[in-house]
């Protein structure tokens, strides 16, 4: 006789994002990818829901002097997102170098190729304004976050202390705005 009770073949099945993932973070796969590839991964890794949607390409090129370490370059889909990205470029940077990837400068562009759907949409608009210029930091404020980094290993302390800068010069900003 036949055993005819009811199984759920799709129980154990896992998703395809599943699958790929697991298939691209097995020590093979990463031996086999260059380090630009494994870069972007780090970044997709690293960073939240908007820079992953708003990330189009990245790559690698050398350091502006011999010896220096690779710069990063990520290219966004619109202007306004580089110019928002760029202003928290030490937060980036600190976010690699916790990753393992040490870059001397990441730079931020513009995608000159935009989506077909986008293009069919978007209307040209006649200028973009400004990145908006952020307000100095006082003795302070600058004294405060110095405290507040020391405890870093060496090489993120400076960095971190660049990125709560960057942070809070752009919190002041808001908040005048929002006043």
């Amino acid at each position: 006789m036949i055993n005819m009770s009811r199984t759920d073949e799709f129980a154990a099945a896992q998703g395809v994002g599943d699958a790929l993932r697991g298939l691209l973070d097995t020590p093979q796969a990463k031996r086999a990818m260059g380090p630009g590839r494994l870069a972007q991964q780090a970044w997709y890794r690293v960073n939240g829901d908007i820079e992953r949607a708003h990330t189009r390409g990245t790559y690698l090129t050398r350091g502006r002097r011999s010896g220096d370490a690779p710069t990063f370059v990520v290219y966004t889909d619109t202007r306004t997102c580089a110019i928002d990205f760029r202003a928290n470029r030490e937060v980036y940077l600190a976010r690699m170098a916790a990753a393992g990837f040490e870059f001397s400068d990441i730079e931020f562009r513009q995608d000159r190729r935009p989506a077909q759907k986008e293009a069919a949409g978007r209307a040209r608009s006649a200028k973009k304004p400004a990145a908006p210029r952020l307000p100095e930091l006082t003795a302070e404020e600058e004294a405060r976050i110095r405290a507040a980094v020391e405890d870093q290993p060496e090489n993120l302390r400076e960095r971190a202390y660049k990125a709560m800068c960057a942070s809070v010069r752009r919190q002041k900003y808001d908040s005048a705005q929002n006043s």
